[in-house]
Parts: C-alpha cells; structure tokens; sequence
C-alpha cells in the first residue's frame, strides 16, 4: 500500500462519518480483528496516524549539516531565581529588538559577572551593542564557532582560526598595549572581510586613537563601503584632518554668526544664524560633512574657542518657527563633536548644554568621561520623568542611595506607584548600585508597593544578582 494515497481515503471516510475498515489493505487486518466495530475503527486511527508519522517524516536535503554545540560564555548563567525576575521584566515591557527591557538590562548584568540563559536571550546575526560576553553566541549564529583549543594569542598565523567576535575582543585589549600591531592586523586582513565585519574592525581603532593611525584611515577614505568611509571620516576628524571640499565647509561657516559683544572687555560669542527651510536643510547636511575643527578653522576660531563661545538657546521652541532651527544648530554642534572631536571638548560640550539642552548633551555621554556622565545622570534624575530613559544609555553603578533616593525623578515615580501607566523602573536599575537598588526597594515598599509586585523585578534582579555574586 502506498500511504500517502491511502491515507486521504481514510480521512475522507471519518470526515463522512462512514468507516474506512474496508479500504484497510490485507495486511492490518489481523491487528484491526476486535471485539466491537468502534475498536477495530479506533485501532485503524492508531495505526494510520503511527505510519502517517513514520512515513512522513520530513528528510533534511543532502547539503544540512550538523551545527557545532552552541558556545559556553565565559561568565556563568544567572541563577535561577534572577532568571524567573529577568523572565518577568521582559514579559512586561516588550519593545523591538535592542529597544527591549532584556536586551538593555544586558549590561547590567555582565557587570555583576554572570550571563542570561540562552532560552531567555538570544542575539541575532544582526543585534548590535552586545557585551563582549555574548560574541561567541553571535559568531555561532553567523556560522563561526569558537574552538576549545583556539590559540589564546592573535597575530596573522592564528587570524583564521579565531572567531570574529573573540578577535574583536583581543583587538580592543591590543589596542591599549600594543596599538601600532593591532593596526598591522586590522590593515592586513580588514580588506579580505565583508562590509559589515570590515566596519566591526575599523571601530576598533577608536580605543586609543592617535596620529599614528592616519595614514591607514586615509588610505581607507575610498573603501567600496558607505558606512566604512563615514566612519573614516569621523575618525579623521577627531585627528585634526578634514576630508571635505572647501567650497562647502564655506557655506558651512555663512551659516554661522561670529561677533565680539562689550564695549571695553571684548567677549567672544559664536551663534547659529535664523535660516529657512531649505537653508536649515543645507546646514543640516554640511554639518554632518566636516568635524568641528574643520568648522572651527574656517570661522578663524580654535576647537575650543567654538564651543566655549556657542550661543545655547534657552528654553523652549515652537515647531517650525524660525527660533526652532537656530536651536536645531545645539544638537549639530553636540552630533559633531561627538563624532569628530577630542575627549576634552566632548566633556566641555556636554557640561555647557547639561543644564540648557540635556538630550543634546546625551548625544555626547557615549565618549565622555566617567565624571560627566555622573553629572548628566544627576541632571536626568533632578528632572523629574521627561529624561528617565536617558538613564538606560549610562553604565551600571553610578548611582548611590543618596543619587536616587532623594532625586525629582525617584519622587515622581513614588507618587505614581499605583498609576497603572507608571514608567519602567529599568532605566533606573541600569544605574543603580546594589545599594542604591535596595534603598529604593524599601521607599518603594514604604509607599505600599507590594515586594512582589512585577513592577520592582528590575531593581530586585539588581539585588539578586549582587547578592549571588557575594555568595
């Protein structure tokens, strides 16, 4: 009999409510012989459905090979009582992809030394912003996985046979010992990569930064991927070096107002003139062209004098007026010297726009120092709710009981702990030390929250997962 033309008279007989014992080929009948009619019926179902199974079972194409087992990360997996309260944030809050609760907390809790398990998170080939943690588990989805006897050292015999993710990982650390040989490296082989993985490579070179690495960037300034060449760019600008016409770094500084005010002691003031549309268009696209010392240069000024001097717009704007582009100038200025300049004048920029424009400065927190980064967390918490989720973009550990307990934010989020559209309490648990986790857990309890209700699973899992570590 052949089954998968036998099979469809048989259901065609139970869909009509008639018995297909008679259409039984010779062989079953033994097994099918019972006591009553509706057994030997039921005993048909049985043996219909197990060949069905086994007849049916799909056959993997000749070109399926098996995958190596999935990589074992180098920190532990979280306890279990951490993974139910992990389990619960993401259940509660559930945005898209790097946006989700799950994916944000992953930094907090590699800095407590322990990993997630691979069934509550899993990277896909495309996540970014991973910890280094999860790299081997993204190169295993990618197609590379990690050997046991991978060499522990990286030069250009071991190259191909360490992942992508753990070469990144040595890179970044060679970076800081030895910058000039993981530049040879990153030159050697970044040209036999892909665009995306030569981009991973590339980004390297921002750990330790330095003239010395001019040449290579140059000679990368016409690579055949967009994102690679802008990155170039970024790079050289933080160096010092432009790489856009002159024509239009002039246009750029027509858009720019320089002026000395005061009768006797001259101050400097540099502002961003009233365009329309399409001007503030054009400014837009020039500002994203040149770094800010190309910029400073060509209104006769020094880096530092620029930002020194900027005129910031204070309070707020209508849409679509004519103020509103001149503020739009704020958050270029604090894009491009993200981008393109020094350490110093990142931090000097985020602390001028802090108390006027907080989410132009927080374009700038990713390259500034530990202290400013403290400082724009302490702006963000005195700020009552607007700024919250800026806190899931800062590193774990800058806040103290006294950052937190004490804050406009903490105290608005007090006052809406029954409000069924309370804020996530996640931006605030990124910050949190295990202390200061704690400190909100009691005034949170104080003011009739329950300890178990879902809402405090993120500063608990804070709690949890320093606990587990101390033991």
């Amino acid at each position: 009999m052949i089954l998968d033309t036998a099979y469809p008279t048989f259901r065609d007989s139970w869909i009509s409510g008639t018995s297909a014992l008679d259409l039984a080929p010779e062989e079953w009948q033994p097994i099918l012989s019972a006591q009553t009619p509706e057994e030997s019926e039921r005993r048909l179902l049985a043996l219909a459905g197990q060949a069905l199974t086994v007849g049916f079972r799909p056959f993997p194409s000749s070109d399926i090979e098996a995958r190596p087992d999935l990589p074992v990360l180098d920190k532990p997996t979280m306890p279990e009582s951490c993974r139910q309260l992990y389990r619960t944030i993401v259940r509660q809050d559930r945005l898209p992809n790097s946006q989700s609760p799950g994916t944000r907390l992953l930094s907090l809790v590699d800095a407590r030394g322990f990993s997630v398990h691979p069934l509550d998170f899993f990277p896909a080939a495309s996540t970014d912003s991973l910890p280094s943690t999860y790299l081997p588990w993204q190169d295993w989805v990618r197609g590379f996985a990690r050997t046991v006897d991978a060499p522990s050292e990286l030069d250009d015999e071991t190259w191909a046979y360490i992942s992508p993710g753990d070469r990144l990982v040595m890179l970044r650390a060679m970076r800081l010992r030895a910058p000039d040989q993981a530049r040879q490296l990153i030159a050697t082989h970044a040209s036999e990569e892909l665009a995306e993985p030569r981009l991973d490579l590339v980004e390297v070179l921002q750990t330790n930064l330095s003239p010395a690495d001019a040449d290579y960037l140059e000679s990368l300034s016409s690579d055949r991927s967009g994102k690679v060449k802008d990155l170039v760019k970024k790079l050289l600008g933080r160096l010092g070096i432009s790489t856009g016409p002159t024509e239009d770094l002039t246009e750029l500084a027509g858009f720019i107002t320089v002026s000395h005010e005061g009768l006797f002691k001259k101050k400097l003031s540099v502002s961003a003139s009233p365009l329309n549309n399409a001007q503030a268009r054009r400014r837009r696209e020039l500002f994203s062209r040149f770094s800010v010392a190309d910029l400073a240069a060509a209104l006769g000024l020094t880096p530092d004098e620029l930002i020194a001097a900027w005129e910031l717009t204070k309070g707020s704007v209508a849409a679509g007026s004519s103020t509103a582009h001149v503020v739009e100038a704020d958050y270029l200025l604090a894009q491009m010297v993200a981008d393109t300049g020094t350490d110093k004048q990142v931090d000097a920029l985020a602390l001028r726009l802090a108390p006027v424009r907080l989410d132009a400065a927080m374009r700038l927190q990713p390259r500034a120092s530990h202290s400013v980064r403290y400082q724009l967390m302490t702006r963000i918490l005195a700020s009552e709710l607007l700024y919250l989720n800026f806190l899931s973009d800062l590193e774990p550990d800058l806040a103290e009981p006294k950052d937190i307990v004490g804050s406009k934010a903490f105290a608005a989020l007090v006052a809406r702990a029954s409000d069924p559209t309370r804020p996530s309490l996640v931006p605030l648990t990124m910050v949190a030390t295990p202390a200061a986790a704690s400190a909100a857990i009691d005034t949170l309890a104080a003011a009739g929250v329950r300890l178990q209700d879902p809402w405090l699973a993120p500063l608990r899992l804070n709690l949890s997962l320093a606990q587990a570590k101390e033991s």
